[in-house]
């Protein structure tokens, strides 16, 4: 795969809100992206409720442009944006740029 490919691990895959925070809890990521195919409120609370979880997690939010969730992605913490359609060297570009420095 190439995001492994690039030098970082994946913790996990997962289909639905409550299994991300569950995987949020156990695993530790560093950084969590995540497509917010989810109503505006259900999207806003579920990236704060990861950063509840751990404060110093880089959540990069992927959408159309159409929905209108980049602004509100990053005001409640997101610290990137992906616009639908991109490449996996868009992706991995983002995961860098991203990447928490400990």
């Amino acid at each position: 795969m190439a995001i492994q490919d690039a030098g970082f691990e994946i913790s996990g895959e997962v289909s639905d809100g409550s299994s991300l925070l569950e995987l949020c809890a156990t695993k530790n990521p560093d950084i969590v992206v995540m497509d917010l195919e989810l109503p505006v409120d259900e999207a806003i609370r579920l990236i704060e409720s990861i950063l509840d979880i751990n404060s110093r997690v880089s959540i990069v939010a992927i959408s159309d442009v159409a929905s209108g969730l980049s602004e509100i992605a990053f005001a409640v913490g997101a610290r990137g944006f992906l616009q639908k359609p991109f490449t996996i060297h868009d992706l991995i570009d983002m995961i860098k740029k991203v990447t928490p420095v400990y």
